[in-house]
């Protein structure tokens, strides 16, 4: 007998469009990271020698496995106006767009966990309280740089002077909350032409280098230097199983398998499913049915560029009071 799951993997294959759609920045942008970072090519092998090599570099990668579930009960298409193949096909794009957003809520807790605790700027000998004269302090207590409410319309532009005080004179990316992002966005196209030139405050951004995130809170935003050497990236993996197709997924036993992302993100999930019978009367479907079990995953590792100082990195929390 045909494996009705792999059968269906097919067809949602052949639909996935060729066109790359971002919908989620902080995950592409993590994900492109990892080139300047790590080299991503021995993601697997790293991810596999973990447990066997102490000394491998492996022990700075924080690993995480996301993973959602669904049910496709087999004869309820025969009583929808939807077929299984349309259900199926939406149900997987939903569980793919769930975890994109799981792994970017990831991401953003870990470059918080990971900001700086160390002020560079201070210790350079540079105190960012000269900046805009006492506009900013070292908060050693958030490990945040402090940004006096009265200078708001020059949150960005002072902190870009604090991170070039930290030795970071490239482009800078910025993660922010919703409002202080709308503020920005604005801000950005209030040129010249305007009665008020707010532009050349981001003049350290590029065009898409202010981010934001509902998990941020308001008033805080996270920077660090971006188009060269990128100071943290994530690392997806599936297991060896997994990529070897083994078992059948129309079985009770089940079956293993892979799909790529379907907007394009350089991203494989591992396909677990399995099925078995079961009264389906009340969700839908027939009395007497079988339900096949599906169960989507990565494995996300995180990794933070070293740097010399163990409690320095280059991700600078910065506070707008």
């Amino acid at each position: 007998m045909a494996d009705y799951i792999r059968s269906l993997l097919a067809d949602y294959r052949s639909k996935i469009k060729n066109k790359f759609e971002v919908d989620s920045p902080i995950l592409y942008s993590a994900l492109k990271a990892a080139n300047s970072v790590f080299d991503e090519s021995k993601g697997e092998s790293i991810r596999e020698s973990t447990e066997r090599m102490s000394t491998d570099r492996s022990n700075f990668i924080n690993w995480k496995t996301f993973a959602v579930t669904l049910e496709l009960w087999k004869q309820k298409g025969s009583v929808s106006i939807f077929t299984s193949k349309e259900m199926f096909n939406n149900q997987l794009s939903q569980m793919q767009r769930v975890l994109r957003e799981k792994i970017a809520e990831y991401i953003i807790e870990n470059l918080r966990y990971n900001r700086t605790q160390v002020s560079r700027a201070v210790l350079n000998g540079a105190s960012p309280e000269s900046i805009l004269g006492s506009g900013v302090a070292w908060d050693s207590v958030e490990y945040a740089y402090r940004v006096s409410s009265e200078y708001s319309n020059h949150f960005f532009q002072i902190a870009a002077n604090v991170m070039k005080q930290s030795n970071y004179y490239g482009s800078l990316r910025a993660i922010t909350d919703p409002e202080t992002y709308e503020k920005a966005k604005f801000m950005m196209n209030q040129g010249p032409d305007t009665a008020v030139n707010y532009s050349f405050i981001f003049s350290d951004y590029p065009a898409d280098g202010i981010m934001m995130h509902p998990l941020i809170k308001k008033g805080k935003t996270i920077l660090m230097p971006c188009g060269g050497i990128e100071p943290y990236c994530i690392i997806p993996w599936i297991p060896e199983i997994y990529r070897k197709g083994e078992g059948d997924m129309d079985s009770y036993n089940g079956g293993y398998d892979t799909i790529i992302d379907d907007k394009g993100y350089d991203m494989t999930y591992a396909v677990r499913g399995w099925s078995q019978k079961v009264d389906c009367d009340s969700n839908g479907s027939l009395l007497l049915d079988s339900v096949n079990c599906l169960e989507l995953s990565v494995d996300i590792g995180f990794i933070t560029a070293p740097l010399l100082d163990p409690y320095e990195t280059a991700i600078i929390e910065f506070i707008q009071e």
